[in-house]
């Protein structure tokens, strides 16, 4: 028996026995045991400086990432959607006997009957429905309904549940906790306690809803050991990716966004294993059917000749079936154009394909190249339309700008025609007074001296009515010159915010 964690006295894991059919990542060569054994260090090889163990834990209803070190510390982790990051599990699991109720109350929101209770647990007053189709309490939020000290119950009796499945009535224990009753046979049986769904749980089901018929059939996580890195690779798959977590023995954290440009991160040729082929009238090409040794089920594919690529597809019309094979390793040949290439399977039993090459007069295997499951058309979709967005930002933002050059052409325009307005007014009244003057005054010479006082007089008169009418005409001129610049700034605004607000319409 051997036990690969053991330590030597320095700290580092020690090997007692060599198996004999089991592979340990930590043995070493027989020379060099006995090189090392000769200076009594540490015999181990290069390998996965942890070993990661999975479980599901049924009262968090979670999967549960343990990582154990060479020295023998372990940590567990799981995965926060919220946060999308590997945290590590509560302490403490909620139980219903954590659960002290105070009133039951109808939610609106919810459609469903509500219970107020304090959670022991977490010392904090907390809302859950009753489902009957878990037999569990789940933890849900509705902000209408607070905490109100005024509501609660002097009755034991929280609230009834009637429905199709059975009459349920949630009540207070003789502890105050939480208690269950079911009526069966004209008489009320407690139910025993189960552990609480919290939140998190709830959101992580209600993720698992939101998938697509595709993305349920693929593993939640993979295990993956890169030899480059000497770490296991967590590949956990989150809505419709995976994301990648590898264990950091510094921090002794798990650290999100591992990557490793040798790794095949995605599906790759390498990992389709063609049945047979047939051909399909409504696509009008060969279908493939493979197994897929990375998401380990029967999926279809096509050959893409233009750019020598593998695509997945929907094709309900071509149904495997398991009884059909090929004895021919050649499945078909794809023309396009002058070029020709052939799809078959390698001696491996792998997918393979080969190219005619003009110069060596011969067909010569093509490169692999990116093979377009259903993920990467999706992620190809996302950073397309990601382009666009940003395009039409940006030609959005150009004809903001040109708006706002016309803007301020516009106002200075106004400004210089107001003003060459304005000069213009008082010159012309300048002219008018002084041939106003000058007319006045031969009038004068030629009257009579008894009326030059009511001549005067008169004229006075003539002349403030004259000036003060100008005045107004000049101030009716500026007004109207004024008002309509600031009913073509107006405009030029509006335009600028309905411009804007069809990119914003586009862009949602």
């Amino acid at each position: 028996m051997y036990y690969p964690y053991a330590t030597h006295a320095t700290g580092m894991p020690l090997i007692t026995r060599m198996p004999q059919n089991n592979y340990n990542p930590y043995f070493a060569h027989s020379n060099q045991q006995r090189q090392y054994g000769a200076y009594g260090a540490p015999i181990y090889q290069s390998g996965p400086s942890t070993k990661t163990y999975v479980h599901q834990c049924p009262a968090l209803n979670a999967t549960i990432f343990k990582v154990v070190q060479r020295d023998g510390y372990s940590k567990d982790f799981r995965f926060d959607s919220k946060t999308q990051k590997m945290v590590q599990p509560p302490v403490t699991t909620v139980n219903e006997e954590d659960l002290y109720p105070e009133y039951g109350i109808f939610s609106d929101r919810l459609q469903k009957e509500m219970m107020i209770a304090f959670n022991r647990a977490t010392s904090k007053m907390e809302q859950y429905i009753y489902s009957l189709e878990s037999g569990q309490f789940e933890q849900v939020e509705d902000p209408d309904l607070k905490y109100h000290v005024g509501n609660r119950s002097p009755s034991s009796i929280v609230m009834i549940i009637d429905d199709w499945k059975g009459r349920m009535s949630i009540e207070k224990g003789k502890d105050g906790s939480v208690k269950k009753m079911v009526w069966v046979r004209g008489q009320w049986i407690q139910i025993p306690s189960r552990p609480v769904k919290t939140l998190e749980e709830s959101e992580e089901v209600g993720e698992e809803a939101e998938k697509d018929p595709y993305t349920r059939t693929l593993p939640q996580y993979k295990i993956r050991y890169c030899p480059h890195s000497q770490k296991e690779v967590i590949f956990y798959l989150h809505r419709d990716d995976y994301l990648t977590f590898a264990y950091d023995e510094t921090t002794r954290e798990m650290r999100g966004g591992f990557q490793c440009f040798l790794c095949p991160r995605f599906v790759s040729e390498s990992h389709l294993f063609p049945r047979y082929s047939e051909f399909s009238t409504s696509l009008n090409t060969h279908v493939i059917h493979v197994w897929n040794t990375e998401t380990e089920q029967m999926e279809k594919y096509i050959y893409d000749a233009s750019k020598f690529q593998f695509q997945q597809i929907y094709c309900p019309e071509a149904e495997f079936n398991p009884e059909k094979s090929m004895s021919s390793n050649i499945l078909f040949v794809a023309s396009l154009e002058n070029t020709k290439s052939i799809v078959m399977r390698g001696n491996d039993g792998r997918l393979k394909k080969e190219g005619y090459c003009m110069i060596r007069g011969e067909y010569v295997d093509i490169p692999p190249n990116v093979v377009r499951t259903f993920l990467v058309q999706r992620r190809e979709q996302k950073e397309l339309k990601l382009v666009k967005m940003m395009e039409n930002n940006k030609r959005f933002g150009n004809e903001n700008k040109d708006l706002e050059a016309e803007t301020i052409e516009t106002m200075k325009y106004s400004e210089e025609e107001s003003s060459n307005d304005s000069s213009e007014s008082e010159e012309e009244s300048s002219d008018e007074e002084y041939s106003q003057y000058s007319e006045d005054e031969d009038k004068d010479y030629s009257l009579a001296d008894l009326s030059k006082c009511d001549d005067e007089e008169s004229e006075k008169v003539s002349e403030d009515s004259e000036e003060s009418s100008e005045e107004e005409d000049i101030i009716r001129g500026l007004s109207h010159l004024q008002l309509t610049t600031e009913k073509e700034i107006d405009r030029l605004r509006k335009l600028r915010k309905l411009v804007l607000s069809n990119g914003l319409n586009n862009n949602l």
